[in-house]
């Protein structure tokens, strides 16, 4: 294998592993976002069986 191919298919595979990325973190932060709305639902429940 030739030294440029094996960079072009190294940075190939750099590129698919930003992408990867990319898309792991966007998962991450759904999931943030869907635990911060069960955090502020149980909290409301909370307050309000302490008020009843």
């Amino acid at each position: 294998m030739t030294e440029d191919k094996l960079l072009a298919e190294t940075e190939q595979e750099v590129m698919r592993l930003k992408a990867e990325i990319a898309h792991k973190e966007s998962e991450l932060n759904d999931l943030r976002l869907e635990l911060g709305r069960a955090v502020i639902k149980l909290e409301n429940h909370k307050h309000t069986e302490e008020t009843n």
